[in-house]
């Protein structure tokens, strides 16, 4: 069970670390703002969703499984530390 902790915790931070990286939050911002549709940011996230999970070693997903995922999470919450809790989530498959 510690295995699986520590797992999923080194997977936590590395999320973090991408999302940092690929500037999820710019993208964020310019969606709230009304910058960019919700239909291109939902694709924005989707490209970094697979993107972060074939770089941490798991399978991008479909365009219908990430949909699901969408329904269930809500990655486009105004409040961007939600967002990203989110984001996160379904980068490693909880939803």
């Amino acid at each position: 069970m510690r295995d699986r902790v520590k797992e999923v915790l080194t997977y936590w931070d590395m999320t973090g670390k991408w999302t940092n990286r690929l500037r999820v939050k710019s993208k964020h911002k310019q969606y709230i703002n009304d910058e960019i549709s919700y239909g291109d940011y939902k694709t924005y996230i989707r490209t970094i969703v697979n993107q972060v999970r074939v770089a941490m070693g798991y399978e991008p997903f479909s365009e219908e499984k990430f949909d699901e995922a969408w329904q269930y999470r809500i990655m486009a919450h105004e409040n961007w530390e939600i967002a990203l809790d989110e984001i996160r989530n379904v980068i490693v498959g909880f939803w």
